[in-house]
């Protein structure tokens, strides 16, 4: 378990499949659910209002362009966030694929939901070890003064 929850964001176009991952989600103590939408300005001014660490993008089919926006503005406004994003790769607009305005990760559309869960501990794991290897230099920069 980690020191304290990471808080996410779900942005899942499919209301079934949305649901579904946010209940497994609440089952887990490593993870706080902040909420879930569809991918859209909802899910936008949600993920800037909130602030999540890891954010999970899921549009429908054909819809991966609308979400290559998304990510633009969620990287204008909160450039720190993990982004995972479920698209396959013949779906990825170019924007997606190259550049620091692209997804963290990228998993195929039809990811079974363990498989995004698992995902989704490994993008919380990964922020708490930067921040815990940050403070241990902050402290030993203190200490060496």
């Amino acid at each position: 378990m980690l020191a304290a929850p990471t808080p996410i964001f779900l942005g899942i176009d499919s209301r079934s499949r949305r649901l579904r991952l946010a209940q497994l989600v609440d089952l887990h103590p490593d993870v706080r659910l902040l909420g879930h939408a569809p991918v859209d300005h909802s899910c936008l001014r949600a993920t800037i209002a909130r602030r999540p660490e890891v954010l999970v993008l899921a549009p429908a089919a054909g819809r991966a362009a609308e979400t290559g926006h998304l990510v633009v503005n969620v990287r204008r406004t909160s450039p720190s966030v993990t982004i995972l994003a479920l698209i396959d790769t013949e779906e990825r607009p170019a924007s997606l694929l190259a550049g620091e305005l692209s997804a963290d990760r990228f998993l195929p559309a039809t990811a079974p939901l363990d498989h995004v869960l698992r995902a989704v501990l490994d993008a919380a794991r990964a922020r708490r070890a930067v921040a815990v290897a940050a403070r241990n230099l902050m402290d030993r920069r203190r200490r060496n003064r």
